[in-house]
């Protein structure tokens, strides 16, 4: 397990703000409150030099500019009376359109997109909806406020992972300052992004091919044959979760896995890419630092990720592979069915 929290400081980037609120009819009462009061405060918190707009959804969807405009103290007071006078009115939760709008626009020259979506709902078209998010991260991040107790983890967790940003989750009996403020500040500032683990020149586990011989035999003359030509030289060693590291925030956490096949490496090379340029460290590991019972909680805890990560391709990957990997995983590191319904 590599357990590191990073600390930097990155060159500052402008950002172009734009909050997709969720009107619609599912929203009612506590939930559009506590929407307002999040997006009154955002509005207070935001930089001098920023662009920002406000998008409403429901069965349709609205925006209180054209474009994003600039942020100043005419275009602040048109905002707040926008969200002081904001209902669930909109219908049902239709979030693909508005989106699709967004990312198509033009860029503003000089600053860095990044959409903050509020909602409570689920929609039917989840996966096409993370999908769009995933297609434009490269120059997009999202981030996303699950409102109220029975937010969807789906649709919230789904965007801001595939858009590189962060989640988090408002509840009715807690205040929505700390975690709104905690969002924003992600949204403002850099993040390290394409990192990559190589462990002592490994790779992550690919399957490998099943390759088609023909030879000529006495028993079964000029019949293909199943060879594995791989040998344990050429193939990879190592099971990592998760496979795609997501985004790393100043101060946040980063955990990656590794199940290996043989013996653990003896060091990790962890690479990143900043708005500075590349950066890297090299994390020496020594084996008398995991013993015993914690060894095998290690096992047990890069399985269960392991297993996670499986689940979560079940809508893109024909699921009966998937299901077997999983038993297989499961059965290798003696992990209780009790700890993977958890």
């Amino acid at each position: 397990m590599i357990h590191l929290l990073p600390s930097f400081k990155l060159c500052d980037l402008k950002p172009e703000l734009i909050f997709v609120l969720d009107r619609s009819g599912s929203m009612m009462g506590r939930s559009i409150a506590l929407a307002r009061e999040a997006l009154l405060l955002i509005l207070h918190s935001l930089p001098a030099d920023c662009y920002f707009n406000i998008v409403g959804f429901g069965s349709t969807h609205t925006s209180v500019f054209p474009t994003s405009v600039k942020y100043d103290e005419e275009n602040l007071k048109r905002a707040k009376a926008h969200a002081r006078a904001l209902d669930a009115d909109m219908g049902g939760t239709e979030i693909l359109a508005p989106l699709e709008e967004i990312f198509g626009q033009p860029e503003i020259d000089g600053y860095f997109r990044q959409i903050f979506v509020l909602t409570d709902g689920e929609v039917s078209n989840q996966n096409a909806v993370v999908g769009i998010v995933h297609a434009n991260a490269h120059k997009v991040r999202v981030f996303a406020l699950g409102i109220g107790d029975a937010a969807s983890h789906g649709l919230v967790g789904g965007i801001a992972k595939a858009g590189g940003g962060t989640a988090a989750y408002v509840t009715y009996n807690e205040s929505v300052d700390k975690k709104v403020l905690d969002q924003l500040k992600n949204a403002l500032q850099p993040s390290l992004t394409d990192i990559h683990l190589e462990w002592d020149g490994l790779s992550p586990i690919q399957e490998k091919p099943t390759i088609l011989n023909k030879t000529k035999t006495l028993l079964g003359y000029n019949k293909p044959i199943e060879s594995d030509e791989l040998t344990s030289e050429t193939s990879p060693r190592i099971k990592q979760s998760p496979e795609k590291i997501p985004p790393v925030f100043d101060g946040s956490q980063l955990i990656v896995f590794g199940l290996f096949k043989n013996d653990c490496p003896k060091s990790v090379l962890i690479t990143a890419q900043s708005p500075d340029g590349p950066l890297t460290v090299r994390v020496e590991h020594s084996p008398s630092n995991v013993q015993g019972d914690v060894r095998l909680l290690f096992h047990r805890l890069a399985a269960i990720r392991l297993i996670r990560d499986l689940e979560a391709k079940e809508d893109s990957e024909p699921k009966k592979s998937l299901k077997q990997e999983i038993i297989d995983i499961a059965c290798q590191n003696a992990i209780p069915h009790s700890l993977l319904l958890m």
